[in-house]
């Protein structure tokens, strides 16, 4: 669905063109006249009007009565918000413009961020109010207009935060999906109160940072419990630190503190970090979901590291990374600690239910040859692995999905790069064997 970004100046036209200028300023012009045609079935124009780049949606809606509601619909799906200037547009528009607030009252997602300013950088007092932070002051001045909307993405929140600023949240009284990224907040609670905002709740993703230095120092060894005064259960949860995984291990101690986690379905798992206390933090959500999990998924850039699946008893699908292939390292290495974490993954699977695995390797080609990789499969100890694979928990596996990540491959030619890549296939194979004679190993790579 195309999104409304909202015009921070003349140079965002077409949205403040004077011919279009009641589709989002609210001047003069209303809904355009009748269809000069009623031979289109209406499904197939809105159909069409679904398909238009955003840029197009406010011509679309001038060119008849039949075209303007779903134009201005799609217009208004997906608001965007990324500058003071846009914000005090919308903030404006909402006062003057009755039928601008009824459009609003239909949006679905809005994204608003804080404008990232170097602290080094001088600007003029003009700059200064387009760079000027406004998420503080969004839900109270918009919630009650817009609230219809069921996704919310906030991205640089920063305190101080005014108690308004909390208080306006509960007005989002739709929202379903919150996602935060880059902030800074104070404490854990200040994150327990924006999600307590919203009872409706059933999505959360949280990436980057999202608490300060200082706050992660004072949870440092605590584990915060909280018990929400709301019944928020949720269904899908995100958190990807992009970075160090220790800032992330307060709020995963207070996830499963509060209980809101012990009806997950789906569960993603992204950070960089030392494996000792963050697996164990994992191994707490994990727990935590226990029968209710279908879908994880774990993205970490750690060799060994992965989370213990034994509570997950009806696991239905599951992503993990596998170690990089590095010619420049000793190869057999490689392989060998890639088929180990393999293993140690998939003994831990204990869910009959278990219908696609999806494996990620890296594989870096830079300017050393492969050589012989028909030998690989011959010095490794294959047995443990397919005695694993083997077991009745993979019975009623159906698709298993290996992609290869192709690094620098650009002194290569593409038909040395394919040569390369169905050699290696073909290697992944010979691990997967137990599947591959089923029929169910797909394997492909992309650069």
């Amino acid at each position: 669905m195309e999104s409304c970004t909202v015009p921070s100046s003349v140079e965002c036209a077409p949205l403040v063109r004077d011919d279009v200028g009641d589709v989002w300023a609210g001047g003069s012009i209303g809904p355009p006249s009748p269809a000069p045609s009623t031979r289109i079935p209406i499904e197939v124009l809105e159909s069409i009007i679904d398909y238009m780049e955003r840029s197009a949606l406010p011509i679309a809606a001038l060119v008849c009565t039949a075209w303007y509601p779903r134009a201005m619909y799609n217009l208004y799906y997906k608001v965007e918000l990324h500058t003071r200037r846009s914000y005090d547009v919308l903030f404006k528009l909402t006062r003057t413009s009755s039928r601008i607030k009824g459009w609003l009252a239909t949006t679905c997602e809005l994204v608003a961020s804080n404008p990232q300013v170097k602290a080094s950088l001088s600007l003029e007092e003009g700059a200064l109010r387009k760079h000027a932070r406004f998420l503080h002051a969004l839900p109270p001045a918009l919630g009650r207009v817009m609230s219809g909307v069921q996704i919310l993405t906030l991205k640089g929140l920063h305190h101080p935060m005014p108690i308004t600023f909390f208080l306006g949240l509960t007005q989002f009284e739709s929202l379903k999906s919150l996602r935060l990224s880059n902030c800074t907040l104070n404490n854990i609670s200040q994150l327990r109160r924006i999600i307590s905002a919203f009872p409706r709740l059933t999505d959360l993703a949280l990436y980057g940072d999202i608490l300060t230095p200082q706050s992660l120092a004072s949870h440092e060894g605590a584990r915060v419990q909280f018990h929400p005064e709301s019944d928020i259960r949720l269904r899908r949860l995100t958190l990807d630190a992009r970075g160090d995984a220790r800032k992330f291990r307060p709020i995963i101690y207070w996830i499963v503190g509060s209980k809101i986690c012990h009806s997950l379905d789906e569960l993603t798992i992204g950070w960089i970090g030392k494996p000792s206390r963050d697996i164990e933090a994992v191994d707490r959500l994990l727990r935590s979901a226990g029968p209710t999990l279908t879908r994880y998924s774990e993205t970490a850039d750690l060799s060994n590291w992965h989370g213990n699946l034994i509570q997950n008893t009806v696991l239905r699908s599951l992503d993990c990374t596998l170690t990089d292939i590095n010619p420049q390292g000793p190869t057999r290495d490689n392989w060998f600690k890639l088929v180990t974490k393999l293993r140690s993954v998939l003994s831990t699977v204990k869910s009959h239910q278990l219908r696609r695995i999806g494996l990620r390797c890296g594989i870096m080609l830079y300017d050393s040859a492969y050589g012989q990789l028909n030998v690989v499969p011959e010095e490794l100890d294959l047995h443990r692995l397919h005695e694993v694979m083997s077991r009745s928990y993979f019975d009623v596996l159906e698709d298993v999905e290996v992609k290869m990540l192709l690094f620098d491959a650009r002194e290569r030619s593409e038909d040395e790069v394919d040569d390369i890549s169905r050699r290696i296939a073909d290697v992944f194979h010979t691990l997967l064997q137990p599947w591959s004679d089923r029929g169910i190993v797909n394997v492909c790579w992309t650069q």
